[in-house]
């Protein structure tokens, strides 16, 4: 059985349409602003997550000290700094 991923990757390629990819890039960017919107406001204070992807490819737990309208602002465990990370890094754990 395909993934969700291979399929829609096999779908794409068979688009000849320019316009009709400009629609579909949209409907993912859509979604991806829907899911990001989801995390957001599941988040509160204190609540821990896990941090994945960014330049380092972190793979950090930590907990959120404070939510703002784009990132939230994160002490990762084991480090004295706090980060600003994006909802789209963020799981809930």
């Amino acid at each position: 059985m395909k993934t969700a991923t291979q399929q829609i990757t096999s779908l794409l390629h068979e688009v000849t349409d320019s316009n009709e990819l400009f629609k579909i890039a949209q409907l993912a960017h859509n979604a991806a602003k829907q899911l990001t919107q989801t995390i957001k406001y599941d988040l509160s204070i204190g609540q821990k997550v896990k941090i994945s992807g960014g330049r380092n490819n972190l793979n950090e737990t930590g907990e959120v000290i404070k939510i703002n309208r784009t990132r939230a602002v994160c002490k990762i465990d084991g480090r004295m700094q706090n980060y600003n990370v994006p909802f789209s890094m963020l799981t809930i754990i």
